[in-house]
């Protein structure tokens, strides 16, 4: 390294050269040179490319073109508003020599940094439209866009207040082609998973306060009454369903489980199945 050159007055730190008096100002500007240039050296070797006439610069390091670029051995940022390939780099309206200090400022911004591979990492407001109405939606999520199935992960907190759901933890996919959506949420001493498709909430399942509250899916509501039990269909996996624990003459269940005990409310009469006909108890 060109530092490894410089000059200091007193101290001992070899390989660097003690000259045991006052520095020249010629050796002073030779620490201060040497210093620029492996600095310089050491930017350009981790990360800035060189530039390239067929590249789109644009000043807007947010952007998804490249905004700084090496040549002739020199770092320069672009600074013209207007984004455009094929302008050499050379101080005037397109182009400024830089520092490589700048390189820490502005590209590694706290608020957002570049896409690379699908990946964002950002902390500014989010905006969800319900009802045609902009929702602000501050938060601090991470995402990950899979471009080949579209699909969205996010994971992260949000305050949704204007939304009337207020802070939450979030940890969910969403596509937003086929408007499929489904995650966990945390929020209010809650915590629910839920799936929904395009046309809204399809299905979900809420812990709270020592309950269990269970968000069925349209078509299952209208079947389902007050009363009815929940039985197990597959005790190895955990499945269960709905079941009625009345019925009229005519609604019996069609395939009945055995030993189902229900309430007849024609006969007014408890009865069971026992597996070939129903019997009055």
């Amino acid at each position: 390294m060109n530092s490894d050159s410089n000059f200091l007055r007193t101290a001992a730190n070899p390989p660097l050269t003690t000259t045991g008096a006052p520095l020249l100002i010629s050796e002073f500007d030779t620490n201060v040179i040497n210093t620029y240039d492996d600095l310089l050296s050491l930017a350009v070797t981790n990360g800035v490319i060189a530039y390239d006439a067929l590249t789109v610069y644009d000043d807007d390091v947010d952007s998804d073109n490249e905004t700084f670029a090496t040549y002739t051995g020199r770092l320069w940022q672009y600074v013209n508003i207007v984004p455009a390939a094929g302008a050499t780099p050379v101080s005037g309206a397109d182009w400024q020599e830089v520092f490589p200090a700048i390189l820490a400022h502005e590209k590694n911004k706290d608020a957002r940094f570049k896409k690379h591979d699908g990946f964002i990492l950002y902390n500014d407001d989010q905006k969800i439209n319900v009802l045609a109405v902009d929702h602000l939606i501050p938060g601090a999520k991470c995402q990950y866009v899979d471009t080949v199935t579209d699909d969205i992960y996010t994971a992260g907190v949000e305050d949704s207040s204007s939304l009337g759901a207020g802070f939450q933890s979030i940890l969910y996919v969403f596509n937003p082609v086929a408007l499929i959506n489904y995650g966990v949420r945390i929020a209010g001493g809650q915590i629910t998973i839920q799936h929904s498709d395009a046309v809204g909430k399809t299905a979900g399942i809420t812990v709270e306060d020592g309950k269990i509250l269970l968000e069925t899916p349209d078509q299952l509501s209208t079947s389902i009454t007050n009363g009815d039990i929940l039985r197990v269909i597959d005790a190895s996996t955990g499945e269960v369903e709905f079941y009625p624990s009345s019925w009229t003459l005519a609604g019996r269940p069609v395939s009945p489980i055995d030993n189902v005990v229900g309430l007849n409310t024609t006969s007014g009469l408890q009865e069971y199945w026992n597996g070939a006909a129903w019997i009055t108890l």
